[in-house]
């Protein structure tokens, strides 16, 4: 520890200063913790596959085809414009909300398990046929988790910054704290003999 405090004495950093740095960083940690306490580990989600054509008329199409008794998986893989997933059906796996565009979210989220869109669904991408292969409550990904627990702390967070009762400015301390020169020009001074 000595041996990095001469170090940071470079950037004239002291360990007051060092100690400040980790005692707000278990600060924040902790009421991180207390914040995400009740973030659920699980979310509705979603299985789907779908169809991407670029217009409403071929959609249209797609959807007489299917009608007719076509194959879901061949039309997918001959028509579909999602190269990442024409050729496996269109499936789009698992998603939950706020994964997917929010038109094509609100037509799989409402649409019971085995059922397709009977309507094309648009959105900047194109017009989608949906169709819903399961729907239940799942475990999320530890990333999915790790997503919505900094989701509900920042959410906690602009709330409480909206609210001028609850917060507390310190203006003035930040002058106190930003050197008026860079601390790092006498590290980068030339050494040696000057020409």
């Amino acid at each position: 520890m000595q041996e990095y405090l001469v170090t940071i004495e470079i950037i004239e950093y002291t360990e007051e200063d060092l100690r400040s740095i980790f005692r707000n960083k278990i600060l924040r940690d902790k009421v991180f913790e207390v914040i995400t306490a009740d973030s659920k580990a699980e979310a509705d989600q979603v299985w789907a596959r779908h169809i991407l054509v670029p217009d409403k008329a071929m959609a249209y199409i797609v959807l007489e085809r299917l009608e007719a008794g076509e194959d879901w998986t061949a039309l997918a893989a001959g028509l579909s414009q999602d190269t990442a997933n024409k050729d496996t059906g269109g499936d789009l796996g698992w998603f939950g909300l706020a994964q997917m565009d929010p038109e094509f979210e609100k037509v799989a989220f409402n649409l019971s398990v085995g059922s397709t869109s009977n309507e094309p669904v648009y959105t900047q991408y194109g017009y989608h046929i949906i169709q819903v292969l399961g729907h239940e409550i799942r475990p999320l990904t530890n990333a999915q988790f790790s997503t919505v627990l900094q989701g509900d702390f920042n959410n906690w967070l602009s709330t409480s910054k909206s609210d001028e009762n609850s917060v507390t400015r310190f203006e003035e301390v930040w002058t106190e704290r930003v050197p008026d020169k860079p601390g790092l020009a006498d590290f980068f001074q030339p050494q040696g003999p000057q020409p």
